[in-house]
């Protein structure tokens, strides 16, 4: 029944955004409690060459936080498309209205400009309200001695020797110990990326859900920008592919676009995403190198 909602508030949208130059944000309730799922509907009519894209799960929703989103099939009349994507969100905000608006990413070549939906409210419902608002304050000014307990001479002896120790430690061994520190944290950072990847890589081979890929991608992205100091989260794949040059890499990305944007979910994606694993182990080792070598 949701879905149906869902489907029929798109096309409604759709009705409306046809033929305009703005994208058309809609929530389907007036209302949601804290904490509550709700879902909001984008969409956006543009000429049917025009490539687009929409806000990923790496996006910030705030207030708002994102907990999944569905892809619908572009509908195209002679020369117009329309392209829609529904997110589930909930807020934890206690702001009794709260808007959003969303931006929709357009490809020109190599530029990329941006445009902004509408600004859609939802109010909050809360569960407790105020009883008795006009309460007063009953102050008590009755003195109670605590006493001091607190070793004041003992803490601050204490602080000023670990601040000793560390000093002389750095003046020592300053430059190796950051060096460790650095590899160390960089191990880190690696390992927990090749957990969640093996982890979203599985998910995908049971389940074979296009937002499971999508994740995967954001992941990887993630995973680059914090070592290479890019901002690979915004890149779009063509962009990728020209700031790491492997023709492996360029297949993989266009598979996984065709994927999560056009549902052409095939079984060589699980194969081609392998590539994703082995770019950012290169990155990984190549960044321990810089390290030592510093």
């Amino acid at each position: 029944m949701c879905r149906l909602t869902i489907i029929f508030l798109c096309l409604l949208l759709h009705v409306q955004v046809f033929g305009g130059e703005k994208p058309v944000l809609k929530f389907n309730a007036t209302t949601v409690q804290i904490g509550e799922p709700v879902k909001v509907v984008l969409v956006y009519s543009h000429p049917k060459d025009q490539e687009i894209l929409f806000p990923d799960t790496l996006y910030d929703f705030s207030p708002f936080e994102f907990l999944k989103k569905e892809i619908y099939p572009t509908r195209t009349i002679k020369d117009e498309s329309t392209d829609s994507v529904a997110y589930t969100l909930t807020t934890f905000d206690i702001a009794k209205q709260q808007g959003l608006s969303l931006p929709v990413y357009l490809f020109t070549g190599k530029d990329t400009s941006i445009i902004f939906s509408n600004t859609d409210t939802i109010q909050i419902k809360r569960l407790v309200q105020d009883t008795n608002p006009d309460l007063a304050l009953k102050s008590n000014t009755q003195f109670q001695d605590l006493g001091q307990t607190f070793d004041y001479i003992f803490w601050l002896s204490s602080t000023l020797g670990i601040i000793f120790i560390l000093g002389l430690a750095y003046i020592v061994l300053g430059k190796r110990v950051k060096r460790q520190i650095k590899l160390y944290f960089s191990k880190l950072a690696y390992d927990k990326f090749k957990n969640d990847f093996d982890r979203i890589i599985s998910q995908l081979d049971s389940k074979k859900r296009t937002s499971d890929l999508d994740k995967l991608l954001g992941l990887w992205k993630k995973y680059l920008q914090n070592i290479t100091n890019k901002p690979t989260t915004t890149f779009t794949s063509k962009e990728i592919s020209e700031f790491i040059n492997n023709p492996k890499l360029s297949i993989a990305l266009n598979s996984i676009d065709r994927a999560i944007y056009g549902g052409e979910f095939a079984d060589e994606v699980l194969k081609e995403v392998s590539i994703l694993k082995i770019i950012a182990k290169e990155y990984y080792i190549k960044k321990q190198e810089e390290v030592k070598n510093d």
